[in-house]
């Protein structure tokens, strides 16, 4: 039941989180040099549109930083469920004192 109620639908939504990461880290990756050598000698305004290659950088090391965060997530929550499977499992035999199993 816990793996139906909570490991389940958080360990979907974490995984739909981690796709859509990748997809902005990859998206961000394959334009990161578009329009560099064409804007390298303006100068920056406020709002620009486009952004400069520094924050191209920095948007790629926050996605990369949340993306390990998230599956960090994942495995948290796949090691605490496996901790708890592990006890219902043994409990029985620590009870009885068959400790060869």
């Amino acid at each position: 039941q816990f793996q139906n109620e909570v490991i389940r639908p958080l360990n979907d939504l974490l995984t739909a989180q981690i796709a859509k990461a990748d997809a902005l880290y990859d998206n961000l990756s394959k334009h990161l040099f578009d329009n560099g050598q064409m804007d390298a000698d303006m100068p920056q305004e406020e709002g620009d549109d486009r952004p400069e290659l520094l924050e191209k950088l920095t948007l790629l090391k926050w996605i990369f930083e949340t993306r390990e965060s998230l599956h960090r997530a994942i495995y948290d929550i796949l090691s605490d469920r496996n901790t708890r499977y592990r006890e219902v499992v043994l409990t029985p035999y620590r009870l009885s004192g068959n400790n060869e199993k």
